[in-house]
């Protein structure tokens, strides 16, 4: 059995918040590029913009990422807490083949 005692913090909020920056940047690629050009395809006199323009597509990969980072820090401090009490989570791991 395997034991989870505590999450480096940092390490794991970090990861959320780059993690989060690249989710960010294929949400408004979704969201937000493909509809754009789409409506502009089909209705080619309309001017095209919701009004962000360039600051949005810039600004909100790094705004989602910091937030993000925010949020994965004070949960992690939480979950560190919860874990404290609960004396770690506990798990059955099997391995099987090479451990390199």
């Amino acid at each position: 059995m395997v034991v989870i005692k505590r999450f480096d913090v940092l390490k794991n909020a970090g990861f959320i918040g780059i993690y989060s920056f690249f989710l960010g940047i294929m949400l408004e690629i979704t969201f937000y590029l493909f509809p754009l050009t789409l409506f502009t395809l089909f209705f080619p006199l309309s001017p095209g913009t919701t009004g962000f323009g360039w600051k949005f597509f810039i600004l909100f990969p790094i705004i989602f990422g910091i937030i993000s980072f925010i949020g994965g820090f004070i949960t992690l401090l939480v979950m560190n807490f919860a874990l404290k009490i609960t004396k770690g989570i506990g798990f059955d791991v099997e391995i099987s083949g090479h451990i390199y």
